[in-house]
This record gives C-alpha cells, structure tokens and sequence, in this order.
C-alpha cells in the first residue's frame, strides 16, 4: 500500500489521474452482471468528471474494455 501511495502521488505530481480499480471488483464483475453494470456506470461517471471526456469518447473506450473479457 505504501509503494501504491509513492506511485500515486509521483503520477499525481505528473499531473495524471488515477483510478484504482481492485481485483476483487473485477472478479466480482466477472460472476455478477448487474454488479458489472453498476461498477461500470459509476466508473464511467467518474471518468467524465476527473478527466472531462465527453461522452462519445469514454462510451468507446468501455466498449473496448468490455470487449477484453
């Protein structure tokens, strides 16, 4: 957790967002849908208001990730 931190906020001072998502999250999307969908939303929610990207721009980019399973 400590390095996590280091490395969080070197990309920080670097002006880069990060967002953590845990591998429990992702095995938990793997066997639940509906929980898939949620996380989704609410990660695509928060990437419009920590990056700005538009809408069009992250619908293609989660459709991508979608894709990667």
């Amino acid at each position: 957790m400590e390095r996590d931190m280091e490395v969080k906020e070197k990309l920080f001072e670097m002006d880069i967002s990060v967002i953590t998502v845990w591998e429990c999250e992702i095995r938990e999307m793997q066997k639940n849908e509906n929980y898939r969908k949620q996380y989704l939303e609410i990660l695509k929610d928060r990437i419009e208001r920590v990056f700005n990207y538009c809408e069009k721009d992250i619908s293609v980019q989660m459709k991508i990730s979608e894709c990667k399973e």
